[in-house]
């Protein structure tokens, strides 16, 4: 159907598409309405889906495009899923499949890690997947996203 939906390197799963005058369109079942489909957004409606049907991270607990401040400078997360007590679980940040994921992105996540203070986060361009773990400060790589806790 289009150019921008290239095959991920996630299962298959339920991502809503349609053209409407001409133009692609993805739904994003967190805000409820239908955005422009770029390759970054394939990526994030398509990650927010694998996340909630494989690692089972409820949708009522997740946020899109999630604004918030860094030193002075508006900031969005692609994607923050919360734990029960509503305090940032995940953060993913999400890249076009034609983007490298190099310490560049590393440190915009580590960096969006300062203000929202997440245990894990993830990397993402549909094509590779890093997971990262904070315990005490440190920063753990893993191999496997963990399933929701609450």
């Amino acid at each position: 159907m289009s150019s921008n939906l290239i095959k991920l390197n996630l299962p298959e799963l339920p991502v809503r598409v349609k053209v409407e005058d001409d133009v692609e369109k993805i739904f994003d079942p967190i805000r409820k309405k239908w955005l422009l489909l770029s390759p970054e957004e394939w990526v994030r409606q398509y990650f927010l889906l694998f996340m909630h049907h494989v690692y089972k991270y409820p949708l009522s607990l997740a946020e899109t495009e999630k604004k918030f401040d860094l030193f002075n400078t508006i900031k969005r997360a692609d994607i923050v899923f919360y734990n029960r007590e509503l305090n940032p679980q995940v953060i993913v940040e999400c890249k076009a499949p034609s983007v490298k994921l190099n310490k560049e992105v590393f440190d915009q996540l580590i960096n969006y890690h300062m203000a929202l203070k997440a245990e894990y986060l993830i990397i993402t361009n549909g094509m590779e997947h890093y997971i990262f773990q904070f315990i005490k400060g440190k920063v753990k790589f893993l191999k496997e996203i963990p399933s929701y806790l609450g």
